[in-house]
């Protein structure tokens, strides 16, 4: 089997070039010149997924089995700013890639989030209806439907709050709790804004399951543990020895993001785990995991 794992200098795509398993022949590939994750770089190419002629040489050249698409826009109000940019990426680049997908007779795996949904009845299953309120949540439900039209095999998985420990990548909710639990200061989380954190370890992890099942269609993944940001910041605090006080509840209406937030959202996964048998840690193990790696970085 062979791989490309677009996105590959990003968190998840890092995660998925070290734990993916031996049997697999994995390439890499992003915009910047070289690699920064564990990709060798005799196994890394550039590519622009929205470039559509690159797309369509570079995947005719390597016809991998399966492309694993995890290189996205993922700056919530950025998107709300540079709409075209998040278009063209987001459903653009998907787009691409699914119709070489289809002509080279291999599989899509495309990462996708819970903001495809509104965030007023969650936690969400597979079954229930998108209705996303911004500009990244719309794209993203856009590069969904694109996919599923194009007449490639493929995976979706919608995921969320995920957090984890890799080289040069944008800091996650997690370190930026952490940073301003290191300036000593109180600070304010949002308690009204809800999911289930999601370990990009067990993500890809997960993924590479679903990968050598052969696994096809929709599927939510997300951690165990369903909570507000303002406990997971808590419990952070108490992982990493800060006092939790530091601590203060808001609420969304206070801090006025640019772009909309679903705020009672989540993922259910039970479809996941009972037809392939996927397992995911809650918040406590998770975060016990990224000190220990946030530990060896440094």
């Amino acid at each position: 089997m062979r791989a490309l794992i677009t996105g590959c200098n990003g968190l998840l795509g890092q995660k998925l070039v070290a734990l993916a398993p031996s049997e697999v022949d994995v390439f890499g590939s992003d915009l910047s010149e070289q690699p920064v994750g564990p990709i060798r770089e005799t196994r890394y190419v550039r590519l622009d997924i929205t470039a559509e002629r690159e797309v369509s040489q570079i995947l005719h050249d390597l016809r991998p089995t399966w492309i694993i698409n995890t290189a996205a826009y993922t700056n919530v109000d950025g998107c709300e700013e540079q709409q075209d940019l998040c278009r063209a990426v987001n459903v653009d680049g998907a787009s691409n890639l699914a119709k070489v997908t289809r002509e080279i007779g291999g599989n899509l795996l495309h990462i996708s989030s819970d903001y495809v949904f509104d965030g007023k009845a969650g936690p969400y299953r597979e079954t229930d209806k998108p209705n996303p309120l911004g500009v990244y949540g719309r794209t993203k439900y856009e590069s969904e439907k694109a996919i599923e039209g194009s007449g490639c095999r493929y995976l979706i998985i919608r995921t969320n709050v995920l957090y984890g420990v890799a080289r040069q990548t944008r800091p996650n909710f997690v370190h930026w709790v952490l940073e301003k639990l290191e300036e000593g200061q109180p600070f304010s989380v949002v308690t009204d804004q809800v999911g289930n954190p999601t370990l990009a370890d067990d993500l890809a992890a997960a993924l590479w399951h679903l990968v050598e099942r052969s696994a096809t269609g929709l599927y939510h993944l997300g951690g165990a543990d369903f909570v507000s940001r303002y406990a997971f910041a808590r419990e952070t605090a108490v992982v990493f020895g800060f006092d939790p006080e530091l601590i203060q509840p808001t609420t969304t209406d206070r801090i006025r993001q640019k772009a909309p937030r679903p705020l009672r959202s989540g993922l259910l996964w039970d479809k996941c785990r009972l037809e392939h048998g996927v397992h995911m840690r809650g918040v406590r193990e998770g975060l016990h995991t990224f000190r220990r790696q946030l530990l060896a970085l440094r």
